[in-house]
């Protein structure tokens, strides 16, 4: 009677469909990335062309030309070697979490002076509700220090920053197609 399968071929038929599985995921993901495709918002520093950051959204990147759409302007064609940097927006975030960090240390830093130049020098005096200045200090601290990050966390909350990630010009991808009306696109991506 003849092996049909044994213990060393199963191994590396094991071995085979393990790599499968871990690296065609991988690199499926790294084929369909788009870095930046026409109809994103976009942010170009050229310093040759203008002064100024000019933000707009994408309409058509070819091989060596960007063009730009820019809300009340026609259409702005950038040469891609003048770009000294390409920053994609990636959405906007609020700023809550900055805000409650900075109500957070003016309220403590407030509620710990106050709280200390209200404290007794010494609680000798027999009263029922005595805090020294230093334990005054601490809590008045606290409370104003909580109050402030309640109010820093809901002021921030109202105060929307948009997020960047600066595409790296080595790694940019060029879209072969442009934003139709519509806004539909459809494009072939080449890596430089």
């Amino acid at each position: 009677m003849r092996k049909v399968f044994t213990m060393k071929g199963f191994r590396t038929a094991l071995l085979l469909a393990a790599t499968l599985v871990v690296a065609t995921p991988r690199d499926l993901v790294a084929q369909t990335e788009t870095l930046v495709a026409p109809g994103d918002r976009v942010r170009i520093t050229a310093p040759t062309i203008s002064a100024d950051r000019v933000v707009g959204t994408l309409y058509k990147l070819d091989g060596d030309v960007c063009v730009l759409r820019i809300e009340g302007r026609s259409p702005m064609k950038l040469p891609l070697a003048e770009v000294a940097t390409l920053e994609v927006s990636r959405g906007s975030k609020s700023r809550a979490g900055v805000g409650a960090l900075v109500g957070l240390a003016v309220g403590a830093t407030t509620g710990a002076f106050l709280g200390h130049s209200w404290g007794s020098e010494s609680c000798d005096d027999g009263s029922t509700f005595c805090l020294e200045k230093a334990e005054n200090a601490v809590l008045t601290g606290t409370v104003f220090g909580l109050v402030g990050a309640g109010i820093g966390a809901l002021t921030g909350s109202f105060i929307e920053v948009e997020r960047w990630e600066e595409i790296a010009l080595d790694e940019l991808r060029i879209e072969a197609s442009a934003l139709s009306p519509d806004g539909v696109s459809v494009s072939v991506s080449l890596r430089l």
